[in-house]
């Protein structure tokens, strides 16, 4: 499965450097409001969420860490899920309550475009770099994290999803100098709308997340046969 994912995310990355190079209006309409990166930012979000909450469930060496570990970052997926469509305002047409939409930046149902967007979009970026970056660092190297990792069973980020997050990276980057907006601050060097880059990588860092909640998923299916399988040769 990495594979496959590894081989998606080059496409697609491949793909945003080819249009934002050579069809900037067709690139801005891709990451315009609720077209398709908003719109699969969306989905990532959704399927990684039931994809934690299908490997609770499915995980054969349970543990209360890795139970939180994986209902709070399911929690955080379904925020992002929501937070990413403002929570289905356009789609299903309701008006969001006057005293959140009033103080928004978009006049959207959402938070992170209340007051300083650039607080929210810095906030996000720093807790991608620790999740995929940081955390897999710490397992292989503290000696404390590695005990507690191990002793209650936390799902670790393999070499495959470090590696879909760096590409990431690097095709934000890119496109970021590209249009002189690099970074979550409203500056544009030439004059370019200054989101430019941001919601491409908004769209990466969520499959990178999605990547890291199915293989996790996979992981617990895979063990979970093992197990049931020993369990039946043992009976026998």
């Amino acid at each position: 499965m990495e594979n496959l994912l590894l081989i998606f995310v080059v496409i697609v990355g491949v793909f945003a450097l080819y249009i934002a190079c050579s069809d900037i209006p067709r690139y801005f309409l891709c990451i315009y409001e609720d077209n398709i990166v908003e719109t699969g930012s969306a989905l990532f979000w959704v399927v990684a969420c039931v994809a934690c909450l299908c490997a609770i469930f499915a995980e054969p060496n349970k543990t209360i860490g890795n139970n939180v570990f994986r209902s709070l970052i399911a929690l955080m997926f379904f925020i992002c899920a929501g937070e990413e469509i403002s929570w289905g305002q356009r789609y299903f047409g309701f008006d969001g309550p006057d005293f959140i939409v009033s103080i928004n930046k978009q006049n959207e149902t959402n938070i992170h475009n209340i007051g300083s967007i650039s607080i929210f979009s810095n906030s996000f970026f720093f807790l991608t770099v620790l999740f995929f970056i940081v955390y897999p660092y710490l397992c292989k190297n503290k000696n404390a994290i590695v005990k507690f990792i191990c002793k209650h069973n936390i799902p670790i980020i393999n070499n495959a999803i470090l590696q879909i997050y760096i590409f990431s990276l690097i095709v934000w980057g890119i496109i970021g100098v590209r249009f002189g907006t690099l970074g979550f601050s409203p500056f544009s060097l030439w004059g370019y709308y200054t989101q430019m880059d941001d919601e491409i990588f908004e769209l990466l860092a969520a499959f990178s997340f999605f990547s890291f909640a199915l293989t996790d998923f996979q992981n617990c299916l895979t063990n979970s046969f093992a197990k049931a399988t020993m369990k039946e040769k043992a009976t026998r």
